[in-house]
């Protein structure tokens, strides 16, 4: 990274400064904020449409969902493992697919770590749902004598 001039400091600040002046509210930035805010809500709302049927067929676990929902873009993976426990490099893979399919954006210039672009809600996606349905598949696995923590056959202990 190069050295900055103080030409170029005092053009920055004094760029900032017109930017805070001129940001009082005014009725025509009030208009302006409003339209933006409108138009902001319905790329949203958009988005999130086109992204659930995607993120349904992901984001197909309970851990999965908990995971993504930890995607703030402050809190680390390391912290993320810690919460869910579930493995680093399984968090890696998933955030790699996150990615992918356009639900997770990348580390980047306004948060440090990967951020989760949808709530859960946004993508009709339920923790609730999706705890039921691992609670369903234990009983079905229990029933014909599987145990899915121990992977033996018998009834879990």
């Amino acid at each position: 990274m190069g050295s900055t001039s103080p030409d170029r400091l005092e053009a920055v600040d004094a760029q900032r400064e017109r930017r805070t002046t001129s940001s009082q509210t005014t009725p025509e930035s009030s208009r302006t904020e409003r339209l933006l805010s409108e138009i902001a809500t319905y790329l949203r709302i958009s988005a999130a449409a086109q992204a659930r049927a995607k993120a349904k067929s992901l984001i197909d676990s309970f851990e999965k969902a908990t995971v993504y929902s930890k995607l703030d873009g402050v809190t680390a993976q390391a912290q993320i493992e810690a919460d869910t426990k579930v493995p680093n490099q399984t968090i890696s893979d998933w955030l790699r697919q996150f990615v992918r399919a356009g639900l997770v954006s990348p580390p980047g210039e306004f948060h440090k770590r990967p951020k989760a672009l949808f709530t859960l809600d946004e993508l009709d996606i339920s923790l609730e749902a999706l705890g039921g349905r691992v609670k369903r598949k234990r009983k079905a696995a229990l029933d014909r004598g599987i145990s899915l923590t121990q992977g033996t056959i018998g009834p879990e202990q």
